[in-house]
């Protein structure tokens, strides 16, 4: 929580400083002010702990806003400027949404995203036993945003521009479907190749055969066995076949999840080319981000929090640089700021 309480400057060290405001990021305000206590003897309140991560919080996003406003003031986003070069290192980014509850307001959706470089990594597949190159996301970095995708979309593109994510001759998307997550991939990243996750068509898979043979059912299991393969070959549009045709064989209410879920494989059907993405050493999960999101939510989201909103995008803004491994570098450079 971030209530905000009155607090009186203790005159601790900047090293006591920068560990108590790192470790705000990672734990609650009075969880900090334990560890601090237990670990290094180091008497703190919680509520001075808050202040200067408010104080800290607020350069940080003065820092991002300035980096923004030169990132976004490029006339030309997917082509190098002048002393930029194109490089070969694959890279790529997802992007997906989680609930955070904010004071006053209810539950509201944080936009999040990782910018990573793709490689190879040998790995033994289950079914064959066999060894095989799999391509990993690494160096992974986050951002983070309470609100809509426009402010958003400046935000992927100025961190895109600090990783050199524009000059990449080859880059991929990787996501779930919505619809605002390709918005923002045609904006920015044009020439990214665009993924469906395969684990979140997999879901879909799973849904038109519950609504066929039952949740859960072996039946169902079955069905999903039978058709997933034909989707990772990459004939979505044969499944979407299957199931307007299966459709106009059922009573509405089927008829309709049928229907529904055929037009999500039409519609996605460019980006599920699963076994040629393999081919080409593209990921084709998304669990990257998945796995940031509970990380911010790990933060953000605990038993009975609550959040103001400025003090939710405070705690956004230092929760992804903490998670970026950049907290350490960002300290120094705002401790040397003039405007800090």
């Amino acid at each position: 929580m971030d209530e905000e309480v009155g607090v009186i400057d203790g005159g601790w060290s900047s090293e006591t400083i920068r560990l108590a405001v790192w470790l705000s990021g990672q734990v609650s305000f009075e969880q900090a002010t334990q560890i601090l206590n237990q670990v290094g003897r180091i008497s703190i309140s919680a509520s001075s702990i808050w202040r200067r991560t408010k104080k800290w919080g607020n350069a940080l996003l003065a820092q991002e806003a300035r980096e923004r406003a030169i990132a976004n003031a490029m006339p030309s986003r997917e082509q190098p400027q002048s002393g930029e070069c194109k490089h070969n290192k694959p890279m790529g980014f997802s992007l997906d949404g989680w609930m955070v509850h904010i004071r006053g307001d209810g539950w509201k959706e944080v936009k999040s995203a990782t910018i990573f470089e793709v490689k190879q990594r040998e790995i033994r597949d289950r079914k064959t036993g066999e060894t095989v190159e799999r391509a990993t996301a690494t160096a992974s970095s986050y951002i983070a945003h309470l609100g809509g995708p426009e402010l958003f979309g400046e935000k992927l593109w100025a961190e895109g521009q600090r990783r050199q994510l524009h000059t990449a001759y080859e880059k991929v998307c990787v996501s779930d479907a919505a619809h605002w997550i390709w918005g923002l991939c045609e904006d920015y990243f044009p020439e990214a190749e665009q993924i469906v996750d395969w684990y979140h068509v997999l879901q879909h898979l799973h849904a038109a055969a519950a609504a066929l043979c039952g949740e859960a059912t072996d039946k169902a299991r079955q069905w999903v066995d039978a058709h997933k393969t034909t989707l990772f070959q990459g004939h979505a549009a044969r499944i979407a076949h299957l199931l307007e045709t299966l459709a106009s064989q059922h009573s509405s209410e089927v008829a309709r999840k049928l229907l529904e879920e055929a037009g999500f494989f039409r519609n996605n059907q460019r980006r599920m080319r699963y076994l040629e993405y393999r081919e080409q050493g593209w990921p084709i999960g998304s669990g990257t981000i998945e796995s940031a999101c509970k990380q911010f939510q790990s933060r953000m989201t605990g038993p009975g929090m609550r959040w103001s909103r400025p003090g939710a995008e405070r705690m956004l803004a230092l929760r992804a640089i903490i998670l970026s491994a950049r907290f350490h570098d960002c300290w120094r450079a705002l401790q040397n700021s003039p405007a800090f």
